[in-house]
């Protein structure tokens, strides 16, 4: 008997970043009756230079309440740390321009893709 992969019923992409989400039948008061619940995988993939340009993919399961609290808290984090910079522009080597990472639009991924490194 051949197993079945779990495949996502929802896939976002934004440039090196995923977040899919799964869901699977689960007995969870042991009665026998299966309800469905839901897991969503982020993952982050970057290539590694001082490893040859190996790509490394980082990833953390979540639940979807917790992906609402893991959002809020980013969201948080990103303003303050806008705000740090700014009250130590002077000590910044870029001004205190954030974010110093390029924005460009990322690009569709490819609809045959084997490998889902680099998104």
């Amino acid at each position: 008997m051949s197993e079945q992969k779990n495949m996502p019923v929802i896939s976002r992409y934004d440039r090196l970043l995923s977040a899919s989400v799964f869901s699977r039948e689960v007995d969870l008061k042991g009665d026998g009756k299966l309800q469905t619940v839901y897991s969503v995988c982020i993952q982050r993939s970057y290539q590694n230079k001082k490893k040859g340009d190996e790509w490394i993919r980082e990833k953390i399961n979540l639940t979807p309440d917790e992906c609402l609290r893991m959002a809020a808290m980013l969201t948080r984090t990103y303003q303050e740390t806008l705000d740090y910079a700014r009250e130590h522009k002077k000590d910044s080597q870029n001004g205190g321009n954030y974010p110093a990472q390029s924005f460009d639009a990322p690009e569709a991924p490819a609809a045959d893709l084997d490998d889902d490194i680099p998104f």
